[in-house]
């Protein structure tokens, strides 16, 4: 595969050295409006760490970026009508981006909950009406909220789990996930604690359904049930109630991500480690989803950038 960056500033730098650290291209072009500096980073690039031996990195210009799987702009952008055109680009040769900057249109940004919102959001969720139907309503939304809060879980990962879905040692089974993919995830101790005070209320309710967040009527938890009463939650919590566009619990999956992301800035492999292990405990089976959360919350790339820069250019961090 091959992948595009368009900058040599740092959360360039750091984009091309996760790429070739990861092995996730054979293929990394970088693009800058000062060539000298795109040279620069390519060759630290290839000269400066511990490559894959099948990547090859080299400097470019747009017409290099025509055939890239991906291609990450992360620097002189404006996003235009029809797709994603560079200042320095007067001949909009980036418009053969069209796909990527359409996708990146599509997504909404993401809203990263602070850690005391997410208090704030768990004791809401504490605080719900009880219902007869169903008497672990509070329990429930605490747990599944706290838990994909905790994982990174997407909803629906979290509504299929069954009880053998927990497994000994705090791990958690995820089955036939978005992309028919399973995997293992191990929980926090503290998770472990909470998740195990829950499934001792949760065995106390009769019904055949072995789901771990079932619905009143003791079926698999509708997905539209839960967005409703997230919501709810979010305005008895007052979250964010300014914002025309109100948060989503898929907020808490992005949120978890820019978290982990943000303590990667102390140790010289870090950049790669987290991207890999983020990646993998993510469940996503391509590495540009996991980069999608540098361009989605760029100010989350300051200390990582700089960790990156450090490293192409020798220096110890």
């Amino acid at each position: 595969m091959k992948i595009g960056i368009v900058g040599a500033g740092k959360v360039g730098c750091a984009c091309a050295l996760a790429a070739v650290v990861r092995g996730s291209a054979r293929n990394v072009v970088i693009v800058d409006r000062t060539l000298k500096r795109a040279k620069a980073v390519a060759t630290d690039l290839r000269y400066g760490t511990p490559l894959c031996p099948k990547t090859t990195v080299v400097d470019g210009d747009y017409a290099d970026l025509a055939e890239a799987a991906l291609v990450m702009v992360t620097a002189g952008i404006n996003e235009k009508a029809g797709g994603a055109t560079d200042r320095n680009d007067p001949e909009g040769r980036l418009r053969l981006l069209d796909k990527n900057a359409a996708e990146r249109a599509s997504r909404p940004v993401p809203y990263i909950y602070t850690p005391d919102e997410l208090t704030r959001i768990l004791e809401g969720a504490g605080q719900l009406r009880r219902q007869k139907p169903n008497p672990l309503r509070q329990q429930l939304y605490v747990m599944l909220f706290g838990l994909i809060a905790a994982t990174g879980l997407r909803v629906s990962e979290a509504l299929d789990l069954r009880f053998d879905d927990v497994l000994a040692d705090g791990v958690l089974h995820i089955r036939d996930t978005k992309f028919g993919k399973s995997r293992l995830v191990p929980l926090h101790s503290t998770v472990v604690e909470a998740l195990d005070r829950y499934l001792d209320r949760r065995r106390l309710v009769a019904g055949s359904d072995d789901h771990l967040f079932p619905s009143a009527k003791g079926k698999r938890l509708a997905s539209s049930t839960v967005n409703y009463t997230f919501r709810c939650v979010l305005r008895f919590a007052n979250i964010a109630p300014e914002r025309p566009r109100r948060p989503r619990i898929h907020d808490l999956r992005h949120s978890f991500a820019t978290h982990v992301l943000e303590q990667c800035n102390t140790e010289r492999d870090a950049v790669a480690r987290h991207f890999v292990a983020l990646a993998t405990y993510l469940g996503h089976v391509d590495i540009k989803h996991t980069y999608w959360y540098l361009q989605a919350t760029p100010e989350l790339m300051t200390d990582i950038a700089a960790a990156a820069e450090t490293l192409i250019m020798g220096e110890p961090i």
